[in-house]
């Protein structure tokens, strides 16, 4: 009987696909709906996370949290693990972001894979849409800038709104999970204020205005 229930397991788990990494960064996501689904939510844990090097102990834990307060953090030697409001998701312990200074318009590498550009154009050029793309009253903005994480108690405007507001309390109202809030980064100028929360918001105090007559586009 032991032989049976063996391949019934293996069945189930034993060619599972979900170790596989489900973005660029190496991240994986486990859904709670599939864990309810599963015949053993503990069981299905451990498959899916012993190949990244968490222990009996912690998924024994990780299962216990499950429909609790999200944002509940497990590390192992070489992964982060964060219950997340709907999911599981796991992602390689990677080294922080070092800032990067950037001393006036031009092109420069961030890593390997990724480059920042800076340019200024003609405001006739238009305010681009792209979330990749942030648009700036040039004048308003002093240089060096630094592209870096986010920081505690960093606070910006929010394009569209009046008055500050702390970045992890934005990142928070859109839902970021802790990861991605690790992650998330800024570009300052050099007076330290941000200028835009990359890929989700400029800074009010710097947006094109009817007086604007050079943008500075920042796209990553």
């Amino acid at each position: 009987y032991l032989s049976e229930a063996e391949k019934v397991y293996n069945a189930q788990w034993g060619q599972s696909p979900l170790c596989e990494a489900t973005d660029a960064q190496g991240r994986s996501t486990l859904p709670f709906s599939t864990l309810k689904s599963s015949p053993s939510s503990l069981c299905l844990l451990h498959e899916w996370l012993s190949p990244f090097g968490f222990n009996r102990s912690q998924i024994e834990q990780i299962a216990n949290h499950l429909g609790g307060e999200p944002g509940r953090v497990f590390e192992s030697p070489t992964h982060t693990l964060v219950i997340d409001r709907e999911a599981v998701v796991v992602e390689p312990v990677s080294a922080p972001m070092k800032p990067l200074v950037i001393p006036e318009p031009g092109v420069y590498r961030i890593d390997e894979t990724a480059k920042i550009r800076i340019e200024e154009v003609r405001v006739e050029e238009g305010i681009s849409c792209d979330p990749n793309v942030a648009t700036l009253d040039a004048t308003t903005v002093r240089f060096p800038l630094t592209l870096r994480t986010v920081d505690p108690g960093d606070l910006f405007q929010p394009f569209g709104m009046e008055g500050r507001k702390l970045v992890s309390d934005f990142l928070t109202d859109r839902k970021l999970n802790l990861l991605d809030k690790r992650h998330q980064r800024v570009v300052v100028d050099a007076t330290g204020a941000i200028l835009w929360l990359v890929g989700l918001r400029t800074d009010h105090r710097f947006r094109v205005t009817p007086t604007t007559r050079t943008i500075l586009r920042i796209i990553l």
